[in-house]
Order: structure tokens, then C-alpha cells, then sequence
């Protein structure tokens, strides 16, 4: 089984680059193509593992690649992303390609198994983009008694990363409750569940579940990193943005609201649905993520060639293995 992934170095020259197997942890990370776009520079990435045991398929005919071997594919992935990035003191960025996954047979027989399947099960999903605007006039209102909660917002939008952003969502819950992470749950659940936005007491609490290993790292098996905090940080700013704008007792475990403002579309579940208030305009935009869910699409990912032994059957889709029009000519598998 082989993951593909796109890693994002900026700033990077294509020249300090060199298309060299990569190997920081258990497997062998190798390069298949890389480019520059004038800012940074888009590396393929690829990691394969063999398969102890065929995987299993769905009534589709749909290949389910195996949670764990794919899940320590992407750690690797990460692994070695991680240690370029800190070598050449660059930011990195990961994404996905279309399509991320491929299976590698090794003799005629398992190409002729999979060959019998109709593709690699795909799970569309995607996350709110948009961010609807709020009036200056209600601004200018926050500014008298919570100017420290504009603040906090406006350090987690200047924040890149998803790790940095939860972590300041938090802090504006704790500031505009008054109260430590460990007594949030309750009163934050409580007024959210005012918004109209679908929030329950167990996303909340999965939020606390995920801020202790996603900030501390000390007496702690394991820990979490961006991946882990990306699911859930739209839904957090939703939810920090209406505690700034609508909560009516500031620094205050209250869970009274004083609607000043209601966003006019946004997430209204934990999933992928949304709402749109009625003859109000709306600019929507989604971020489609790859087929598990993981990291989002590189949309510009675009290959002139694959490898013939990579299986991917998705002709429907205008993908398979050979020759594909694309704007990187160089690669090597």
C-alpha cells in the first residue's frame, strides 16, 4: 500500500532540494516530483508498506485500505516532512493529492485480485471555509468591555496553524467564563447550546479531551499535533466568535446571551452541514479534504505521469496509471 502526500516548504529553493529517499523512521519516504512556485516548494512525497493480509472490500466493490497501516504511512510522511522542515528552518504545510492512495501488487495474480474490484473507497468530505463578516458597528461595541477578547480572536486568525488557533480559542473561553479548562465544559456547553448551531456537550468535552495531549507533552505516552486539532478548529471559531460577540456577562461562568449578532451562514454539526438564513447573502466556501479525512486537497496537484504499477482503477474519474496532461514533468517512483 502506498500514501501520497504533498508537503508545502516555504521558503525553500527547488535548488536546496534533492530528490533523495528519505529515511528518519521505520520506512522509506521517496521523492516523486517537486516544484517551486516563486514562494515555496511543493514536494510528492510517497511511503509504502507491505501487506500482511489483502484488504477487505465494501458492497461497492470498494477496497478499504487498513486504518493502522495507512494511519503509521502518514506518520512516517509527517516524520519526514517534520525533519526537513526543522533542518532547513522552513515552515512547513501538508496536503493531499488526487487521488492520495494506491495499492502496489507484486505478482500478476494480486493485480488480477484487484482487478476484480471496482476502485479504493472514497469518503467525500469537507470542511466551511467561508467566514462571514462582522459589522464594524458591533466591533466598535465589543471594544468598550472586552477588548481582550478581540484580542485573543484576532491572535488566533494571525496563527497558521490549527495546534496555535486551538489553543487560543481556548484561552478566549477561559477568559470570557473566568474559569479553567476543567470547569468549561458545563457553562460553555450550556450557552452554546443557544446558538442554533447544533453544538452538544460531547464535541465540547472532545475538545478538552484533545487540549491536554495537544499542549502538554511531559508525562505523556503520546502526544497530538495539528492533524489531531484540524477536525474540530472551524467549529471552535464559530463557537469563540459568537462567545465574543453574543455573551452577555464578560468574565463572568454566566451562561446568559445578549444576541448582538448572528453569522448569516456556518456549520450547524459537528459533520459537514451548514445553515443559510433565509434572503440574506451568503458567499459559502469549502475546503475539500482528502478521501479519509485527513489533510486537505492540493487542487493544483496535477501529474503528467504514474507509475504502471501503481493500482488505482479510477478511469471514471479521468485518473488511472500512464499518461495524464498535468504541469509537472518530472518524477521518479
Amino acid at each position: 500500500m502506498l500514501r501520497m502526500i504533498i508537503a508545502r516548504f516555504e521558503p525553500l529553493r527547488a535548488e536546496e532540494w534533492t530528490n533523495a529517499a528519505l529515511r528518519f523512521g521505520s520506512l522509506p519516504v521517496e521523492t516523486f516530483a517537486s516544484g517551486f512556485d516563486g514562494t515555496a516548494l511543493h514536494v510528492f512525497l510517497t511511503c509504502q508498506c507491505k501487506l500482511t493480509s489483502p484488504p477487505i472490500s465494501n458492497a461497492n466493490g470498494e477496497l478499504i485500505p487498513t486504518d493502522d497501516v495507512r494511519r503509521h504511512l502518514e506518520e512516517q510522511l509527517e516524520l519526514a516532512v517534520d525533519a526537513v522542515s526543522v533542518a532547513t528552518r522552513t515552515r512547513r504545510s501538508i496536503r493531499s493529492p488526487d487521488p492520495c492512495l494506491a495499492f502496489i501488487p507484486d505478482v500478476g495474480d494480486e493485480r488480477a485480485w484487484l482487478d476484480l474490484h471496482s476502485g479504493i473507497a472514497r469518503r467525500h468530505s469537507s470542511r466551511l471555509a467561508g467566514r462571514p463578516k462582522i459589522p464594524f458597528s458591533i466591533i466598535e461595541q465589543l471594544c468598550v468591555d472586552r477588548s481582550d477578547g478581540l484580542a485573543l480572536l484576532a491572535e488566533a486568525r494571525a496563527n497558521p496553524h490549527a495546534s496555535g488557533q486551538f489553543h487560543e480559542f481556548f484561552r478566549v473561553f477561559e477568559r470570557a467564563f473566568k474559569l479553567d479548562c476543567e470547569k468549561l465544559a458545563g457553562p460553555l456547553g450550556t450557552y452554546l447550546s443557544g446558538t442554533q448551531q447544533g453544538y452538544t456537550l460531547p464535541e465540547i468535552e472532545n475538545w478538552l479531551r484533545i487540549r491536554g495531549p495537544l499542549t502538554h507533552a511531559d508525562r505523556r505516552k503520546s502526544f497530538l499535533l495539528e492533524r489531531d486539532a484540524f477536525p474540530v478548529i472551524h467549529r471552535m471559531e464559530q463557537a469563540a466568535v459568537d462567545v465574543v460577540v453574543n455573551k452577555k456577562d464578560w468574565r463572568d461562568p454566566s451562561t446568559t446571551r445578549a444576541p448582538r449578532w448572528r453569522a448569516a451562514f456556518g456549520s450547524c454539526d459537528s459533520g459537514s452541514g451548514i445553515y443559510v438564513t433565509q434572503a440574506q447573502g451568503a458567499r459559502i466556501q469549502f475546503e475539500p479534504l482528502d478521501q479519509f479525512g485527513i489533510y486537505p486537497f492540493d487542487l493544483n496537484a496535477c501529474l503528467k505521469k504514474l507509475p504502471p504499477d501503481w493500482w488505482l482503477k479510477r478511469t471514471a474519474h479521468g485518473i488511472d496509471t500512464g499518461t495524464r496532461d498535468g504541469p509537472n514533468t518530472e518524477g521518479r517512483a
